[in-house]
């Protein structure tokens, strides 16, 4: 119970300074809207490999559209590997 009562006085802290914005406050605000360019660069850039880099690899000499697949795969395979390394890491925020 006593961790309870600590666990919302913390909260109250917490949220005792902030005040609730609008939506206009937000589309106002310039750091919003770099945010945004930030994201939407990030997301073009990841679209523009995707979908570039079977090309890429085509014109670096591969031929085999199957060897092709496999270049294509390992940037992919590695992140799932260290996804499955990482799942169970001490340092995990979740």
């Amino acid at each position: 119970m006593e961790e309870k009562r600590l666990l919302r006085a913390r909260i109250d802290e917490d949220d005792a300074g902030r005040e609730h914005g609008s939506a206009w406050s937000a589309i106002s605000n310039p750091q919003v809207w770099l945010l945004c360019l930030v994201y939407f660069c990030l997301i073009m850039g990841l679209y523009g490999v995707s979908f570039w880099l079977p090309t890429i690899i085509k014109a670096m000499g591969v031929q085999s559209a199957t060897n092709v697949g496999f270049i294509y795969a390992i940037p992919y395979l590695a992140a799932a590997i260290g996804m499955a390394l990482m799942r169970n890491h001490p340092w995990q925020l979740a």
